[in-house]
């Protein structure tokens, strides 16, 4: 069995206990969160189910640097940002 949320427009396999790691979500350490948007995939059926997670952390990621550049014309920039991201802790699958 395989257990999918849809979590701001992206796909993760789930199942109890396990942390995954999604954009930033915009609440804080702790809150208690639902997802709807969960199915369950056996061998024959899928069937809707609901999910439960808890935000364990808010995090800032590595520095991402993009630089670009055209040759022979004095063209050239550098861009960087952080990624910011959310651990989630699933709970309970209903």
């Amino acid at each position: 069995m395989i257990n999918i949320a849809k979590i701001q427009g992206k796909q993760y396999s789930i199942d109890v206990g396990i942390v995954i790691k999604v954009n930033r979500i915009p609440y804080r350490e702790g809150t208690i969160l639902n997802f709807n948007n969960v199915i369950k995939v056996s061998k024959h059926t899928i069937t809707r189910i609901k999910a439960r997670g808890k935000i364990i952390d808010n995090e800032e990621g590595n520095k991402l640097i993009v630089f670009k550049h055209k040759r022979r014309n004095n063209y050239q920039r550098k861009i960087g940002k952080k990624i910011l991201s959310s651990l989630i802790k699933i709970q309970s699958i209903k």
